[in-house]
């Protein structure tokens, strides 16, 4: 299991927040940096946190594998 660095941390938290405002294309963008610093999506790691913030549930592996096509 990998831990988000302070980087990761701050922006998952912003792209929390532009989506409690309904800031919907901030939070596009926020879930693109995210994808910028992580190639991985495996469950714990950053990128998989980002994903279940986005989307409002768990990331699955096989749901993982399909995003990173």
């Amino acid at each position: 299991m990998q831990y988000p660095r302070p980087l990761e941390k701050q922006i998952i938290a912003a792209l929390r927040q532009a989506l409690a405002e309904n800031q919907l294309e901030v939070a596009e963008h926020l879930l693109r940096a995210i994808e910028a610093l992580c190639s991985d999506a495996t469950l714990g790691t950053a990128l998989a946190e980002a994903y279940s913030t986005a989307f409002g549930a768990p990331l699955k592996r096989s749901t993982a594998r399909i995003l990173l096509q």
